[in-house]
């Protein structure tokens, strides 16, 4: 994995696999301090991965306020 450290920031690239689809996602923020790594349904919804009703839902608490998001399980990609 490599990381890249800018404006005070980590950065690296995701590659995730759901349903049989892979997706690569540059400059994700690894927030240290964070409890849940939230990546936004904008950008992965061509995968597939959208909310279901039986999808858990998570609050995050932050500067921005608060924010709601959905639980799901994806494989790493290769």
């Amino acid at each position: 994995m490599r990381i890249a450290f800018r404006n005070g920031l980590l950065f690296v690239s995701l590659t995730i696999m759901y349903k049989g689809k892979t997706k690569s996602i540059d400059n994700v923020v690894i927030d240290t301090g964070a409890a849940y790594s939230i990546i936004s349904p904008d950008v992965v919804d061509d995968l597939g991965l959208v909310y279901e009703k039986d999808d858990t839902v998570v609050t995050s608490y932050g500067i921005g306020g608060k924010q709601y998001a959905f639980v799901k399980q994806v494989k790493p990609g290769t």
